[in-house]
């Protein structure tokens, strides 16, 4: 697992380009970090030779509740993204894996060929949660994220996670312990 701190839109994309010259298929982010992906998919090595691409898709989960979040989210969508907002039912009740695995084979399923974003649709929801709600939403998220992991696995997809909460809970669900920093792309960027 590889961890990097961005402070600005170059930062970005300098680890979008590492990230698909190097083949990383999970990938996690603020909501800036989505401009970076349009770029990443033309996969392009360090020496400037275009390969090609071998991701057929990217499945994002946003937990984000972040107003930028859904302006992205929206133009995704205008742009060919599949979305797939999550009825609250789902975010705020007790969600079971087996339950979360047919969410989001169906979405795979209506989605084909194309990219797909798994969101909240409620912009209203950060304001009306307390403690408990958000860890047990946070939860729910970390299921769907092993839902979207076991669904892709062994398929060209590229899993993408927005949100610190719904980031933390995926690598809960995952199994994944701690992160360790691979190596230092430019003075503060690891």
């Amino acid at each position: 697992v590889l961890f990097f701190e961005a402070e600005n839109n170059g930062e970005l994309d300098r680890i979008g380009d590492f990230a698909a010259d190097n083949g990383v298929r999970l990938l996690a982010g603020c909501a800036g970090f989505a401009r970076v992906i349009p770029k990443m998919l033309e996969t392009k090595t360090s020496s400037g030779i275009y390969m090609e691409n071998i991701f057929s898709q990217i499945a994002v989960l946003s937990g984000s509740l972040n107003e930028k979040t859904f302006s992205q989210i929206e133009a995704a969508e205008r742009a060919g993204f599949y979305v797939k907002w999550i009825p609250e039912d789902m975010i705020r009740g007790k969600m079971d894996v087996s339950g979360a695995m047919r969410f989001v084979k169906e979405t795979f399923r209506c989605a084909g060929d194309a990219s797909i974003i798994f969101s909240p649709r409620y912009r209203d929801t950060a304001n009306v949660i307390d403690e408990r709600e958000r860890k047990e939403t946070a939860d729910n998220f970390g299921r769907l994220a092993l839902a979207i992991w076991e669904a892709t696995e062994g398929s060209p997809v590229i899993r993408m996670f927005v949100g610190g909460d719904t980031l933390m809970s995926s690598l809960r669900e995952l199994g994944i312990s701690r992160l360790k920093p691979s190596c230092e792309l430019s003075p503060g960027v690891v």
